[in-house]
């Protein structure tokens, strides 16, 4: 049986309209607001803004690219690489949590016409601190293995995630130390050595850490996506069972979420392996696409 967190379904009555965005870079909020493309001659002063944030449920970390024009000489400043960088986009009244990482490199230069912002920016924990990060910890007989992995979030300064969820799994086969347990190496190492012993794997996903196998999802809605909430053309079928599918923007579709696909030539329950958000405030671009497999 899959294991969905939660089966009830979201999206089937959301109203995918009247796009808005925010960045937010340190303690800096940007709001911005979305050109209305009915009326171009409206919010002639809104800042445009492209971006595109790639997700996988790997442990290598997501990326965000982000793009912005004329933004003030007080916010240009602001951006400084090593400076959180919180990316939410959506609808109006209806904004989600696309990115949450560390910006890596942050540029600002002067084309012939605008001020052009460039960001890139990883979410893998704090100045990548999964990767270089060493940690030396033993734990003691009878102790729960997610202790470990709740051990070293906390270590990195990340959340818990569904760690509890996780170890929930009637098939794993040892969940308490029997001896003494020993960790050294760096937090990626650890988090690798057990996730193979256990047949999962793990991923940081906007300042969190997941642990799931192949038949779990992350704690999340099921989003449901039609040719009437948000499904944008046919899905595609791929090798290895894999799907393809595109939607108007949709932040919840993360690694390891439930989506429930619903269409002339589909139909069924999958969990998200990739995700990749894109969009552009001034242009057509507003798109959530997904490569995912079934759950049943």
């Amino acid at each position: 049986m899959s294991e969905v967190s939660d089966s009830r379904i979201v999206g089937s009555d959301s109203l995918l309209w009247k796009r808005d965005m925010e960045l937010v870079v340190g303690p800096v909020r940007i709001p911005m607001r979305t050109k209305d493309l009915f009326a171009p001659k409206a919010m002639t002063d809104s800042l445009r803004c492209e971006f595109d944030v790639e997700k996988t449920g790997e442990s290598t970390p997501n990326k965000a690219s982000v793009t912005v024009y004329n933004l003030s000489p007080d916010h240009r400043a602001s951006i400084v690489a090593l400076f959180p960088l919180i990316i939410t986009a959506g609808y109006e009244n209806n904004m989600r949590l696309l990115f949450k990482g560390t910006i890596k490199l942050a540029d600002s230069r002067r084309d012939a016409v605008n001020w052009v912002t460039t960001i890139q920016a990883e979410d893998s924990g704090t100045l990548d601190s999964t990767r270089t990060m060493r940690v030396s910890m033993t734990f003691g007989p009878g102790t729960p293995v997610q202790e470990v992995f709740r051990a070293i979030a906390l270590t990195l300064g990340i959340g818990i995630g569904n760690i509890d969820l996780a170890f929930a799994d009637p098939e794993i086969k040892f969940k308490t130390f029997i001896k003494p347990y020993t960790v050294h190496g760096t937090a990626a190492e650890v988090l690798d050595r057990l996730c193979v012993a256990l047949k999962k794997r793990w991923s940081i996903q906007d300042g969190v850490l997941y642990v799931v196998g192949p038949k779990q999802t992350v704690p999340a809605l099921a989003t449901l996506l039609t040719p009437g909430s948000g499904l944008i053309g046919v899905p595609e079928r791929g090798e290895k069972g894999t799907v393809k599918a595109r939607s108007l923007l949709q932040g919840q579709l993360m690694p390891g979420a439930p989506v429930t696909i619903q269409c002339d030539t589909m139909h069924g329950i999958y969990k998200v392996d990739k995700a990749r958000h894109y969009g552009d405030t001034h242009g057509s671009d507003w798109y959530t696409d997904i490569e995912c497999k079934a759950l049943t």
